[in-house]
């Protein structure tokens, strides 16, 4: 799973020092050496800040499961859409009335799931 998905769900969630260099790292580009002179510390300390930064957004996700679930209702009310769009141009209308209710129904549960 990307990290870049899973900092922007979790990010909020890290250190101060974890965040920005996170950010650093990944968003701005910047190599470990530029990152400790910004932050005031050792090369290897960012980089094991990065990590340790790393498995905690790993866990958070691995406990919470924000992006799985996220990605699950994304991909449900996508084939709901599909289902909707089907039922609409159905000839029959009272068939289709009846199917875009039950539809609709189901729509409102995916959303109770938020």
């Amino acid at each position: 799973m990307q990290l870049a998905i899973l900092f922007d769900y979790y990010g909020n969630l890290l250190s101060d020092k974890q965040r920005q260099a996170m950010q650093l790292y990944y968003e701005e580009d910047y190599s470990l050496s530029e990152i400790a002179g910004m932050i005031g510390i050792s090369k290897q300390g960012v980089s094991d800040l990065i990590l340790r930064a790393e498995a905690k957004l790993r866990e958070l996700e691995g406990e919470l499961k924000l992006h799985e679930r996220t990605e699950t209702l994304r991909s449900e009310l996508s084939e709901l859409q599909e289902r909707l769009l089907i039922a609409a141009t159905d000839p029959s209308v009272d068939g289709a009335k009846v199917r875009i209710v039950e539809e609709v129904q189901a729509l409102n549960a995916i959303i109770g799931r938020l």
